[in-house]
């Protein structure tokens, strides 16, 4: 989306490193290819999450564009700033009518809840400081490989199994950020 947004465009490496990105997702979930090649394919169809998610890959392409033009309109501090500010106050009224008006904070909250704030914060800063030096398509490609990071912690914290189709699709992924950052 950020090449008709934006007019963004990405090079010959930087496109094949966004692919291998794709591709080392696909693989995560090779062992459905048994049934098929398009096995991990169909099973995106089949689950109602990974439609979604779908979805809001869709919107997150739109709205990531727009977000590079606010940024390149202003600056990454005050987009970023004014943006959550903005989603805060039109979806906080949202989250109490669903939760019925209730909201209970108490003393001890408090600690994880500014830990919480205070790290989001920084991810926002960093994320809109990255969007402000390189497209679009690059730096969604290369935020996207916190998925090795799911892969570790999956196995070491929660003792997933298939690790090792997990891990050949974790360095696949791996293989196209090194290849989107060298394009640069």
């Amino acid at each position: 989306m950020s090449y008709f947004i934006l007019g963004e465009k990405v090079s010959v490496s930087g496109g094949i490193g966004i692919l291998l990105i794709a591709s080392g997702s696909y693989t995560l979930n090779i062992h459905k290819a048994r049934q098929s090649l398009l096995g991990p394919v169909k099973a995106v169809f089949r689950e109602k999450g990974s439609m979604m998610m779908i979805g809001v890959a869709l919107i997150y392409s739109v709205t990531s564009s727009l977000g590079k033009m606010g940024i390149t309109n202003s600056s990454p501090f005050f987009f970023g700033s004014f943006y959550f500010i903005l989603l805060t106050l039109l979806f906080t009224p949202i989250a109490m009518i669903k939760n019925k008006g209730r909201l209970t904070i108490t003393r001890k909250d408090i600690g994880p809840l500014a830990a919480i704030g205070v790290t989001y914060s920084l991810m926002i800063l960093f994320h809109m400081l990255a969007m402000s030096m390189t497209n679009v398509a690059y730096m969604i490609s290369v935020k996207r490989t916190s998925l090795l990071f799911s892969i570790m912690y999956g196995h070491l914290l929660f003792r997933e199994e298939k690790i090792t189709e997990k891990a050949v699709g974790g360095i696949i992924m791996f293989a196209g950020f090194l290849l989107i950052v060298l394009s640069k």
